[in-house]
């Protein structure tokens, strides 16, 4: 059974009902450029790093006219009407190996860059063969990449009468728009969008606010931020470990998901070896890591007013969240600083316990006893670029 929304509509849940812990990859390429063995190593990979979900394009990145790694395009002469069964076949192989392996496929059927290839009705029939085709797989969510501006909202509403149409809605459906913002400035009322996704891209500040923006819309969906910036070079800028982990604590302290990426994926599919293994992509697993090792982690409340110094902006952003259980909170500290918290109130409990996170490699080190109704000052290990603050409630 495919992934469901949970009950309060701010996350998501496996076919038991257990709560899914998102945690996404960018593979556009992954079934048109990737051998079916290679494909098998590079998720293989992925999900022992701790990834949870892929994303990628049916007919690969960008560029529609190109062939896979057999040969064979997506479609026969860019006619939406006439699906490649040979094309097709390969890319079941590689769902099912991601099925397999329990990663779940973000797979997007359009790019704005194709939008001249589909008609409103092109889309909802080629929509519609994918959706029955896969109908099925326990293991794919749908999507697609419009700008979001009013041209787009019928090719995406065709789209979504088209999946429906083919699988009976059996998976989930998001809009991914690039390159603008966020899903939920042009269709977060319609009622086949299951969650929003965004992309902060190169402005790397706005991943915690387009997140937290997306979580406290109603009604309540869950919020991913699908595409910051990637790990490696890109736009001539080097961008660091430690700004994709960036990336990914400010946007689960926003209430969110979030999706890595490397570079290379996009920009040298064929080097994937020397890449798959980057320091970002170990650090995500992490930032997972350190999350699911919380009680009833899925109910974490974003949290601002516990930072009792004034916002920091941009990249020295501090973000703090508590869970609705009392238990913890949890803060993140993207540079070398001294914060203070106002933890009265947001956890139960008289004392509470401090503890310092390494974002790079999960390590803990206890800093202290606290009375929770007194505010708490500290100061950041010395030599560390970042670090995650945990508070836990003392019985």
């Amino acid at each position: 059974m495919p992934l469901r929304i949970s009950e309060e509509g701010r996350g998501f849940v496996d076919a038991a009902g257990r709560p899914f812990f998102w945690l996404g990859d960018t593979q556009w390429d992954l079934l048109r450029r990737f051998s079916l063995a290679d494909a098998r190593a590079l998720l293989g990979c992925r999900q022992r790093q701790g990834f949870t979900v892929v994303l990628s394009m049916i007919a690969g990145c960008c560029e529609q006219d190109l062939p896979d790694v057999a040969g064979e395009f997506c479609l026969v002469g860019n006619d939406p009407a006439q699906p490649n069964e040979r094309y097709f076949e390969r890319a079941d192989a590689v769902i099912a190996v991601a099925a397999d392996l329990g990663l779940q496929l973000v797979l997007g059927l359009f790019h704005m860059r194709h939008r001249a290839l589909f008609t409103e009705e092109g889309l909802r029939q080629f929509a519609r063969y994918c959706a029955r085709r896969w109908a099925g797989a326990p293991n794919v969510v749908w999507s697609a990449y419009p700008a979001a501006t009013p041209e787009y909202v019928p090719l995406a509403r065709a789209m979504a009468a088209g999946l429906r149409e083919g699988d009976g809605g059996a998976h989930l459906i998001t809009l991914h728009p690039d390159p603008s913002p966020c899903s939920s400035s042009f269709l977060h009322d319609e009622p086949w969008l299951a969650f929003n996704s965004s992309q902060s891209w190169l402005h790397y500040h706005l991943a915690y606010e387009l997140t937290a923006a997306d979580y406290g819309r109603t009604p309540a969906k869950p919020a991913v931020l699908a595409e910051g910036a990637y790990e490696g070079a890109q736009c001539g800028a080097v961008h660091t470990p430690h700004l994709v982990r960036s990336q990914a604590w400010w946007a689960y302290l926003a209430g969110g998901h979030h999706c890595y990426g490397h570079a290379g994926n996009f920009q040298a599919v064929d080097t994937w070896t020397e890449w798959v293994h980057s320091p970002g992509a170990g650090q995500m697993g992490v930032c997972r890591q350190v999350l699911e090792s919380l009680p009833e982690w899925w109910r974490l409340i974003p949290a601002q007013s516990l930072l009792a110094d004034a916002p920091r902006p941009g990249l020295a952003r501090c973000v703090a969240a508590r869970c609705a259980n009392g238990r913890w909170v949890l803060a993140y500290l993207p540079q070398p600083t001294t914060v203070s918290f106002n933890l009265a109130g947001a956890i139960r409990s008289a004392n509470c316990r401090g503890t310092w996170i390494s974002p790079v490699d999960g390590a803990r080190f206890g800093f202290g006893r606290y009375a929770t109704a007194a505010e708490v000052t500290t100061t950041t290990p010395g030599g560390w670029e970042d670090t995650v603050v945990l508070f836990e409630a003392i019985d």
